[in-house]
């Protein structure tokens, strides 16, 4: 079943607001632990790894949320944010999030081979190639299946599609 965008953006919003209601004063107790907001917005990011090495994606996507609120600036927690947007089959705010990743930080590969992955999945094949350009100039090792799954560890999705994008360009 699609949700319309509007939906989709109550969702976003609404999980948003349960990251702050709930996840916060879980970790409201340790503030005083933590120097700053990096720090705090590291301990959130961490925490979102950890449940997306467990498939927990509603839960990660809720911790890479915190992440970014408590940092703005961590590029990679909303690129995670992002990613697990995909893997949940939100696609349009999967692919709103790293297109404004990319608008912001043009210099970083990641979202813009999470977008290729995503507008391969969409059949956007020209415009995939394009971002798949600026993308492996910018980081070659998103040419490489095994970097992408065990050390950047991409959700399922996002990755099948890009190795998918991979398999075709070499024919």
């Amino acid at each position: 079943m699609r949700l319309s965008i509007t939906k989709q953006i109550i969702i976003s919003l609404t999980l948003v607001l349960i990251a702050l209601l709930v996840i916060k004063p879980v970790y409201s107790s340790a503030d005083s632990g933590f120097s700053n907001n990096y720090d705090k917005a590291k301990s959130f990011y961490n925490d979102g790894i950890l449940k997306s090495s467990e498939e927990n994606w509603k839960e990660a996507e809720l911790l890479f949320t915190h992440a970014a609120l408590a940092n703005p600036s961590f590029e990679m927690a909303i690129a995670s944010k992002a990613l697990i947007s995909y893997q949940l089959g939100n696609l349009d705010e999967a692919e709103a999030e790293l297109r404004q990743i990319i608008r912001q930080h043009p210099m970083f590969a990641d979202p813009r081979a999470a977008l290729t992955a995503l507008l391969w999945h969409k059949g956007l094949l020209g415009e995939a190639e394009s971002h798949w350009a600026a993308a492996v100039g910018l980081d070659s090792r998103y040419l490489r299946a095994d970097w992408l799954l065990q050390i950047r560890r991409w959700p399922p999705q996002p990755s099948s599609d890009l190795l998918a994008f991979l398999a075709f360009e070499s024919t």
